[in-house]
């Protein structure tokens, strides 16, 4: 089983795991190391030159190694992969996903208008009520402390009929609401409910649900505070960051994971929205065959607070519906899901989700690693002087209106030209001083003196046909912007997005062929369905609802029938296995080369 999350300790690192329907946490080794040239080295690097590999005991030896090799002017190799990230790919690559503990919820605060509302800068009003949802356990819960002058005679346990007056609830969800007489054991109760999840998230909830609940918990002392954490790691630490243009406070829970679901929709989300509300989300995303709203906003008039105080039921029912949002987008999008196959297939962390190069970096490096017998890879160097990037050259629109307006989409643009020119970090031979012009003139074999700027800085003149002669003799391409690169070796981006293309090739070979054919089904394997039955599986399934996704290890992943399934006889169906016949497809139909 892979892991939740993990953090370098001193001489360790520590990776907490699921097993068997429990935390664990694992201590490994910390692999400090490092590699350096060495012309009797038994490594490899990606530029082909020979290494040899440093190995140290603690974290500061490893430090005073790199700076000692880097003050006598030696190049490192994998000096600067942050140690935990080391440790998970050497552990964990292709490991089996874990069945995260994922806790969706939505927290309200009550409001003063003497003062205003409170902040995260003035967390000066109690949290009033937190909605949650625990996939694990496929029920609703609503935390909350009754108003002043609540008579206290409304049970919690007759609350659902009237929530059902007010939205009709999910019939195939438990749901238990709990009242408190403070905030104080809200709070309390609500630790004790996540201290079983693996992962928390909501809508904002980086921006707001995570640090002001973390901000009242604070309040109450910090051996409460540390419960946010797993019990083994850090406690919660606070960080100023910028997140949308603003800066904010936010709050780094130890060992669990928390993730904000508004982030991972618009990292995964290729449309641009002009509002993210969830309710504007809600109505896009989650409709019914005719488009309508399946889960609108429940409609108040005046404050939030003014509701809670005058119209009890109706508040906890708007919480609770918060919350339902955020389970319907998970059934419906799967982006949890999702994130955590991408954090695991590049041994990344949760953290790396949202960003925009750590987990193709990763990636990368574990293709060199395990896809290339164990290439090593260069530490990043930042460029000495940070200049604007050159892109495509852009016409300016011509204002009015125009006749035989025609538009083209160039497919694969960018993959195309990486695999056409063989870029690659390295295969960089060196850049023409003269850019696009060096291009034309070698095109046109001109007697044109042009300048190449190789690499390692050394610059080399010759004209342009006689650069044409050097440039086919050494098996070296140059692209329409007069970068030079090496094309007598397939480099490393080349290699990964020829697998990526060979593999969508065959895929579409074969839609095309069913589509002529008129009869997809003949494309289709005969002997797909197998039925298995009188199988054991673990404890925790005997609940699982219909519609809801595992995985069984070394089997693939399933969902439960929404039709067949009931709590007597239980029907899984496998969507993906974990090993397809793509490698025997890829050997039996190999493009020429």
């Amino acid at each position: 089983m892979s892991y939740i999350n993990a953090i370098k300790r001193n001489k360790d690192v520590l990776v907490w795991k699921r097993e068997n329907g429990k935390h664990v946490l694992a201590t490994h080794d910390a692999p400090y190391y490092f590699y350096t040239k060495d012309e009797a080295g038994e490594y490899t690097s990606m530029f082909g030159d020979k290494l040899t590999r440093h190995d140290f005991n603690t974290g500061k030896e490893f430090n005073d190694g790199r700076a000692r090799m880097s003050a006598f002017g030696q190049e490192l190799y994998e000096s600067d992969i942050p140690i935990e990230l080391k440790l998970l790919s050497e552990k964990y690559y292709e490991a089996t996903l874990p069945e995260l503990h994922v806790t969706l919820f939505d927290i309200e605060v009550d409001y003063d208008p003497q003062i205003g509302y409170s902040s995260l800068e003035d967390p000066y009003a109690p949290v009033n009520s937190v909605a949650l949802y625990h996939n694990w356990k496929n029920e609703m819960i609503v935390l909350a402390v009754p108003p002043e002058g609540y008579d206290g005679t409304l049970d919690p346990k007759e609350l659902m009929p009237k929530f059902d007056e007010i939205a009709k609830l999910p019939d195939d969800v438990t749901y238990r609401v709990e009242f408190f007489d403070n905030e104080h054991d809200l709070l309390k109760r609500f630790i004790h409910e996540i201290q079983d999840s693996d992962l928390l998230s909501g809508w904002y909830s980086e921006g707001f649900d995570i640090p002001m609940i973390g901000k009242r918990i604070e309040m109450m002392g910090q051996q409460w505070f540390n419960k946010l954490s797993f019990p083994e790691a850090s406690p919660p630490k606070w960080k100023e960051e910028e997140i949308y243009g603003k800066k904010v406070i936010t709050l780094m829970l130890g060992g669990r994971v928390s993730l904000d679901y508004m982030d991972i929709f618009k990292k995964f989300e290729v449309t641009l929205r002009p509002s993210y509300k969830l309710e504007n989300i809600s109505d896009e995303i989650l409709v019914d065959d005719n488009d309508i709203p399946i889960l609108p906003k429940l409609e108040y008039e005046g404050s939030l607070a003014k509701m809670y105080h005058t119209d009890f039921v109706w508040f906890l029912r708007y919480n609770l519906r918060d919350t339902e949002i955020l389970k319907g987008f998970e059934d419906t999008l799967g982006y949890v899901v999702l994130a955590n196959a991408f954090v695991h297939l590049s041994t990344g962390l949760f953290k790396n989700v949202t960003g925009t190069l750590k987990l193709s970096e990763l990636s990368t490096i574990n293709y060199c690693h395990y896809d290339m017998d164990n290439v090593i890879v260069n530490d990043m160097h930042p460029p000495e002087q940070v200049t604007k990037a050159k892109g495509a050259f852009v016409l300016k629109p011509q204002v009015g209106e125009h006749a035989m307006i025609g538009s083209i989409d160039i497919n694969s643009l960018y993959p195309s030209a990486i695999r056409s020119n063989n870029i690659s970090p390295e295969t960089i031979i060196g850049q023409f001083k003269e850019e696009v012009r060096a291009c034309e003139e070698i095109k046109k074999q001109s007697y044109v003196t042009l300048t190449l700027e190789l690499d390692s800085g050394e610059q080399l003149q010759a004209t342009a046909d006689e650069w044409h002669e050097a440039l086919v003799a050494k098996g070296w391409g140059i692209s329409g912007f007069g970068t030079v690169f090496n094309q007598a070796i397939q480099g490393i981006m080349p290699a990964i997005l020829e697998g990526w293309y060979t593999q969508r090739k065959v895929y579409q070979k074969l839609e095309f062929e069913a589509k002529d054919a008129g009869d997809y089904k003949s494309y289709l394997n005969q002997d797909s369905l197998q039925r298995l039955t009188s199988f054991r599986v673990e404890p925790i399934l005997a609940g699982a609802a219909p519609g809801g996704r595992y995985q069984f290890e070394r089997q693939g992943y399933f969902c439960v029938d929404s039709v067949d399934s009931s709590d007597d006889i239980l029907v899984f169906n496998r969507t993906v296995s974990l090993r397809d016949s793509w490698a025997k497809i890829e050997k039996t139909q190999k493009p020429k080369r």
